[in-house]
């Protein structure tokens, strides 16, 4: 019988979304209420690259594995 990954993947994905928001405040990107941009102004897109390299970087530390484990 498999063991189940459960509890690792629920930590896993966590680790990604939590570092995602913090790597969002890092650059100054507000929340985006239901995905949408609060503001026309909004930079997201322009750093969009930025902030998922910072947030590979936040999750990786976190979950103890490099960064080229969460690709």
């Amino acid at each position: 019988m498999a063991e189940c990954n459960w509890p690792q993947r629920q930590r896993a994905e966590r680790a990604v979304t939590e570092a995602f928001f913090q790597a969002m405040a890092e650059a100054g990107i507000p929340p985006h209420p239901g995905g949408e941009c609060p503001a026309a102004d909004c930079r997201c897109e322009e750093l969009a690259d930025s902030i998922e390299a910072r947030a590979e970087e936040l999750a990786a530390a976190k979950l103890g594995i490099p960064v080229a484990d969460l690709r």
